[in-house]
Order: C-alpha cells, then structure tokens, then sequence
C-alpha cells in the first residue's frame, strides 16, 4: 500500500483530483483540506502511481509525495 500526499494550486483541481480518486475502487481512503489545497490518499502501490500520475497530467498539482506503508 502507499499513501499519496498531494498539494493542489487551486480548489478546482483538488476537487477534480477528488473526484478522479473517488472514481477508483482501489483507492482504500481519500481525505481532504479544503483550506489547504490538500488531499491524502491510500491505495496499493500501483494503483496510487497511477492515480498520482493521472492527476499531474490534469494539471493543478503544486506538490506530491509517495510513501509504502504497511498494513497491519
């Protein structure tokens, strides 16, 4: 699994980012920060790169990290 921190240069794009997370089965858990321009995500590896990438494309996207994390 990984959890993608993902930092947007506006509301729009982190709502669009949202909806194409919310659009994946694979994707376990999706929060937001409005405030900050801010979404988390959790999803397998693969699955997250992929979204993460989409959503660069998309355009938007100020900041993005990547990190394995065990499941317990």
């Amino acid at each position: 699994m990984q959890v993608f921190d993902l930092h947007f240069t506006s509301e729009a794009s982190l709502l669009e980012g949202f909806r194409r997370a919310q659009d994946r089965s694979a994707v376990d858990s999706c929060t937001l920060e409005i405030d900050q321009l801010r979404m988390r995500l959790i999803a397998p590896r693969e699955d997250a790169q992929h979204l993460a990438q989409r959503i660069y494309l998309d355009g938007g996207l100020r900041w993005c990290s990547g990190h394995a994390i065990q499941d317990s």
